[in-house]
């Protein structure tokens, strides 16, 4: 068995895989004060969870993506008290099916590398994959080939910074809206987010796909923890796959097995 991990800047994300089968999944908190012995007792109550499901199975490896590198030596130390010593990580030095046209190839996010492969692997050679994590990431593959993309504040992270930076703004959730002039300071601001979400996705889907003067289409891709959530999604993205990372994460592992790669 196999555990893929996505360590981002506001959740952790981690599948549990037989074979090519994802058995279950756990968002976390990430959260750099944890100790190793808190991410050891949190992951091996999930791994019980999981394996109540099919038997009891030894996990053998990990494949990891991280955004966060200060959490990595505990989190590292818990997988070493599970009796997982094989690791893989994911970075931009790793090798990868695909090419980089990509100033700064260093400072691209591991979690975007993870989508681009499973994206081109699993769906077409020309994609733009979207991640709604804490900030929304853009990113743009033709014929096998990364360009680059957008990164844009997150939906809570924009939230955070305007409530805490105003005295009397309140706390809201994003709630779907059909009128756009609101009606009291609440509706206005769920109008502001509801609404200025859903122009910011249309608006760089729009220029993404019109960068390349050609005849060819682009597969758009939507992931992330709230991909299934937002309700204007349905009509601007051909697939929603909220596991697309934990795919990239596992697609890896994979290579890593045929070129040796620890």
């Amino acid at each position: 068995m196999l555990i893929t991990a996505d360590i981002g800047n506001t959740n952790s994300v981690f599948g549990l895989w037989q074979q090519s089968r994802l058995l279950d999944s756990i968002r976390i908190s990430t959260d750099a004060t944890k100790t190793e012995y808190e991410w050891y007792v949190l992951l091996k109550t999930w791994i019980k969870h999981g394996n109540e499901k099919q038997g009891d199975n030894k996990i053998s490896s990990v494949s990891i993506a991280s955004v966060v590198p200060n959490i990595k030596e505990a989190l590292f130390q818990a997988f070493d008290r599970l009796n997982i010593s094989h690791i893989i990580e994911l970075n931009y030095k790793s090798k990868v099916p695909l090419e980089f046209n990509y100033l700064g190839r260093e400072t691209l996010g591991a979690d975007r590398i993870a989508n681009a492969i499973s994206a081109t692997k699993y769906y077409h050679k020309n994609v733009i994959v979207v991640d709604f994590g804490t900030a929304i990431t853009f990113c743009l593959i033709k014929n096998n080939i990364y360009y680059g993309g957008v990164i844009a504040p997150g939906y809570s992270s924009a939230l955070r910074a305007l409530i805490s930076n105003t005295a009397k703004l309140p706390q809201i959730n994003f709630t779907r809206k059909s009128d756009i002039l609101g009606s009291g300071t609440i509706d206005s601001m769920e109008n502001g987010m509801y609404f200025g979400w859903k122009g910011l996705i249309e608006e760089i889907l729009f220029k993404l796909r019109k960068k390349f003067n050609s005849d060819e289409n682009f597969l758009c891709i939507a992931t992330g923890g709230i991909s299934k959530s937002l309700d204007f999604l349905e009509s601007n993205f051909d697939i929603i796959d909220p596991d697309l990372t934990l795919k990239g994460l596992k697609y890896y592992y994979e290579l890593s097995k045929k070129t040796n790669v620890q």
